[in-house]
C-alpha cells in the first residue's frame, strides 16, 4: 500500500523563529546570533544540533531534544496556516543545513510518533 507524507524544509530564518517563539527560554537557551547550520547526528538521535552566531568565530553550539524541535516547528506551521494532517507520524530530517518536517499518511495510522531521519 503506498504512503503519503509531506515534507517541509524551513530556512534557518524560519527555524530560529519557531524557537525564539515557542521554546520556553528557561528549557532552551539559544545562543546569539543566526543560525548558520543544523545537524543530527546519529550516536545522538534524540537532540538536534543547532550553530548559531554572527560570523565564523562567534559560532556557538546549542543541542535541542528533537520533541521540542518538533513542537515548535508545528507550532509556527499553525501560526503561519501551513495544513498539517494529524494523523500522521512525525519525524524530522537534516537536509544539508537546514532542517525538514516530514509527516507520514499510513494506513491505519495511530498516534503521532516522533522520528528521526
Amino acid at each position: 500500500m503506498p504512503q503519503e507524507f509531506r515534507r517541509i524544509t524551513f530556512s534557518n530564518e524560519e527555524l530560529h523563529a519557531a524557537l525564539l517563539a515557542h521554546v520556553d527560554a528557561k528549557a532552551v537557551i539559544m545562543a546569539m546570533g543566526k543560525i548558520q547550520a543544523v545537524s543530527i547526528e546519529r550516536d545522538r538521535p534524540r537532540a538536534v544540533t543547532v550553530y548559531c552566531g554572527v560570523g565564523k568565530s562567534d559560532k556557538k553550539v546549542v543541542d535541542i531534544p528533537a520533541d521540542v524541535v518538533v513542537s515548535a516547528l508545528v507550532a509556527y506551521c499553525k501560526d503561519q496556516r501551513i495544513p498539517l494532517p494529524r494523523h500522521a507520524r512525525t519525524s524530522i530530517a537534516a537536509d544539508g543545513n537546514r532542517l525538514s518536517l516530514i509527516k507520514r499518511l499510513d494506513t491505519g495510522a495511530g498516534e503521532s510518533q516522533i522520528h528521526l531521519i
